[in-house]
């Protein structure tokens, strides 16, 4: 399960950041379930993949500087 945090959305459907060596890339997904805190997203992540978790905007090819728990690896 993914906190809505990391979920977002526009004209083109569901995403999430993701850091890309350092840069942030947007990954489109597929919602499954959702929940009261989050929903699992059933396409578009790949094992290894870190989800960044930001409150603040973000664009495409942004770098990227982790802290704790803002980018979170996909298993």
């Amino acid at each position: 399960m993914w906190a809505y945090d990391a979920i977002h959305t526009d004209r083109d459907g569901d995403y999430v950041w993701v850091n890309n060596n350092g840069f942030a890339r947007k990954t489109a997904v597929v919602i499954g379930t959702e929940y009261k805190d989050g929903a699992a997203i059933l396409q578009g992540l790949s094992e290894g993949d870190s989800v960044i978790l930001n409150d603040e905007p973000i664009q495409e090819g942004q770098k990227i500087v982790p802290q704790d728990r803002k980018a979170v690896p996909y298993a």
